[in-house]
């Protein structure tokens, strides 16, 4: 968080969101966190100009009331280094306090995307995206729409610049060494006066030039509003943690009770919901154990309940997995097995296990071993309550286009 700024937790159930194209990729992040637990981990995939990760949040805000923005981005050394020659292209500036070498190879930082929506039609506004030295990889730094940009190698500064896709080189804001469809995020609040923002984002990658790089943002400020990058359960009791013996966590959801079907579901308090998440990175059959650490204590008898298929009924079902570190407090451990007990997909060992479950609590008026629903079936050796019932989905899709002259516009 920043400091003396007000923080606010993205709201995973309804205002925040990931979205990828071609080999880019986006997911909350346990690695590296500028502020809390969680970040939001960008990768800019394939230098294609179509490949990008992106980050965002719903917002109702008008254009013109934004005075200040700003945001924490941590590139990661993984990150390949872009050639002297590339970095060197229009419009490539350094932030304010920030030296090259006239012959260093660099890397792009992520940038704002700013949806607006003017009279009905939509338009992407993005942010100056600066040129960062080796020196300053695995390093949490801000960008700030204060910031001055500097010409690749010096020159004189000017204001941090912003871009339309809906200006060309035929015409828009570019004055001076402004380029065509570049200017100060003032000419676009009196261009586009009346406009109210839909959502802002954060992301990496859309460059044509650009080349495959690793970055972690958080912690994004409006107007002195602080917003950090958290995962929250679905009832909003706080923010839970998934370790993985093995793999990597991947898509973290939180889904609400009322998403699930109602019909066989045991009785049983659910305080944090339930969590949508894959394990990757497995070898075909593996079995996991993952260690959730929930927002506060859950008295010992909780149990975690699945909404699924098992090996022995591939109907959808309610059914039940016994866990361990059953004690009283935070942390329960959940066993899984790629192709078994635990994953979604139990017809083939894929390397990946597909999960959606989540703790429950008996009532007090729950006796320990009575059946809470459906009847006991072995699965896997195991004795687990399976009642029958049918799925209920809900898909959300977003899709964000973003373009520019010197990329490939995407439709």
């Amino acid at each position: 968080m920043l400091a003396l700024v007000p923080a606010q937790v993205f709201a995973a159930a309804n205002s925040f969101s990931f979205t990828t194209e071609g080999d880019g990729a986006a997911d909350f992040s346990t690695e590296a966190a500028y502020s809390g637990v969680y970040s939001a981990k960008l990768s800019s995939g394939t230098a294609d100009g179509a490949s990008a990760g992106k980050v965002s949040m719903s917002l109702t805000q008008s254009l013109s009331s934004i005075t200040d923005i700003s945001f924490w981005y941590r590139i990661s050394s993984v990150s390949t280094a872009v050639p002297y020659g590339t970095m060197n292209a229009w419009p490539l500036y350094c932030r304010e306090g920030t030296t090259f070498a006239l012959t260093a190879d660099g890397y792009y930082s992520p940038y704002l995307i700013l949806k607006i929506d003017v009279a009905g039609t939509p338009h992407w506004i993005m942010s100056q995206i600066w040129a960062e030295p080796a020196e300053n990889l695995d390093t949490w730094i801000q960008w700030k729409m204060s910031d001055h940009a500097i010409p690749y190698g010096g020159g004189i500064p000017t204001v941090a610049l912003w871009h339309d896709e809906s200006f060309t080189n035929a015409g828009g804001p570019g004055t001076g060494s402004w380029p065509a469809g570049w200017g100060p995020l003032s000419f676009f609040q009196a261009h586009y006066a009346g406009a109210t923002i839909v959502t802002v984002g954060i992301a990496a990658g859309w460059w044509s030039f650009n080349q495959p790089q690793v970055a972690y943002v958080d912690s994004l400020s409006i107007n002195g509003i602080g917003y950090d990058i958290e995962f929250t359960t679905a009832t909003g009791s706080g923010t839970a943690t998934f370790n993985p013996t093995i793999g990597t966590i991947t898509g973290l959801t939180a889904v609400s009770e009322d998403a699930l079907p109602t019909s066989g579901k045991p009785n049983l308090t659910f305080p944090h919901a339930f969590f949508s998440f894959t394990v990757t990175g497995l070898a075909p059959g593996d079995s996991v154990t993952v260690t959730i650490t929930l927002p506060s204590a859950v008295p010992v008898g909780t149990q975690y309940w699945k909404y699924g298929p098992t090996p022995g009924n591939l109907v959808d079902h309610w059914y039940q997995i016994p866990i361990g570190d059953d004690d009283g407090d935070d942390v329960i451990a959940v066993p899984l097995v790629d192709g078994g007990l635990g994953d979604d997909i139990v017809t083939v060992a894929d390397g990946k296990i597909v999960d959606q479950g989540g703790p429950g609590s008996p009532s007090p008026a729950t006796v320990t071993g009575t059946p809470v629903g459906g009847f006991l079936e072995p699965v896997n050796k195991l004795n687990v309550l399976t009642p029958y019932s049918a799925l209920l989905g809900l898909v959300a899709t977003v899709a964000i286009v973003v373009a520019a002259p010197w990329k490939k516009r995407k439709s």
